[in-house]
């Protein structure tokens, strides 16, 4: 009952005297004095960079409602404290790119739901909205416009693009990542360098006055070789030459990478004999990406086991090393 009371009074409903007298005397006295700034949950949580921004705020007991708007630089933010901007951003000192007073002439009791126009944040960005009423504070983060970004591993790093909010790319936007900034390169792709400790970091995301923090695994230089192969058990005849089908893959920190990295390719081909001699024999190998290498290997009259290796070498740029 004293729910549905409150609930009665703050929207004025009809009948006032009969829902106060079920509150009493000091609750009631208790609910006009207090000072309601409460963001709504229909406020959108993405603002669309071409969008007018919109705050939906229920208020109570504030004749007048001060709505200041801060435009904050979310990359000197960024740079100064590792994190993104939210509400507890310091403002002593800062000035209001805008300002306007709202003026309510409804009883103290009554809460209304207003709708505030915000004209200060027409560009895209970051802002915070401070509301100022009846000596209570209320702050609202908007983020005009977004970003995102794609990844791939290359032989020289992870490379980055940056997209807007609709997925189009964006050929200038930049990313700061460990207190450096990222140019791009002609064909709009970021290169950044492998990590020599990898792990999951912070990176700013900027584009024109956007800026938006995301989180990047950042891979070390690591390769990992594999081969497939076949060889048709039907073909092992002794004193003829067999076929052995290869299919090598290279992989750089867990992408698929270009075949040609490997250096000097070669098979390894051991062939042991019923008396117990192994005799072996290395050849050059030509790989490539769109089709498999084809060894032929002759078979002795007294053959009893086949071993065939692939091997090679790669550079390792991050520690000038081959492995």
């Amino acid at each position: 009952a004293e729910q549905l009371a409150t609930t009665r009074l703050l929207a004025g409903a009809p009948d006032p005297e009969r829902w106060a007298a079920m509150l009493g005397a000091s609750k009631l006295a208790e609910l006009r004095e207090r000072v309601d700034l409460e963001l709504t949950a229909r406020n959108p949580a993405c603002i669309p960079g071409d969008a007018p921004v919109v705050l939906e705020v229920d208020v109570k007991n504030a004749a007048q409602l001060v709505v200041k708007t801060f435009r904050i630089d979310a990359v000197a933010y960024f740079l100064a404290r590792g994190a993104e901007v939210d509400t507890t951003i310091d403002l002593d000192g800062m000035v209001a790119s805008d300002e306007q007073v709202l003026h309510s002439e409804l009883p103290a009791i009554r809460r209304e739901r207003r709708r505030i126009e915000l004209p200060g944040c027409a560009r895209p960005g970051t802002y915070v909205i401070e509301l100022i009423g009846n000596g209570k504070s209320s702050r609202a983060l908007i983020r005009k416009g977004g970003l995102r970004h794609s990844l791939r591993i290359g032989a020289a790093g992870p490379t980055l693009r940056v997209l807007d909010e609709h997925g189009a790319a964006l050929d200038d936007a930049r990313v700061w990542l460990g207190g450096r900034e990222y140019a791009p390169r002609e064909d709009g792709g970021i290169s950044i360098p492998f990590s020599t400790a990898p792990t999951r970091t912070r990176m700013l995301l900027v584009h024109g006055e956007v800026a938006q923090l995301e989180a990047l695994d950042h891979p070390n230089e690591h390769y990992h070789f594999s081969a497939g192969l076949h060889l048709e058990r039907e073909s092992l005849v002794p004193g003829t030459t067999a076929r052995i089908v290869l299919r090598p893959q290279l992989h750089l920190a867990g992408w698929l990478a270009p075949i040609a990295l490997v250096d000097d390719p070669r098979v390894e081909l051991s062939i042991t004999e019923r008396n117990g001699t192994t005799s072996t024999k290395t050849q050059a190998l030509v790989l490539r990406d769109d089709a498999e290498a084809v060894v032929e290997l002759r078979l002795p009259e007294e053959a009893a086991e086949i071993a065939v290796a692939v091997r090679g070498k790669v550079r390792v740029a991050s520690t000038q090393s081959d492995i």
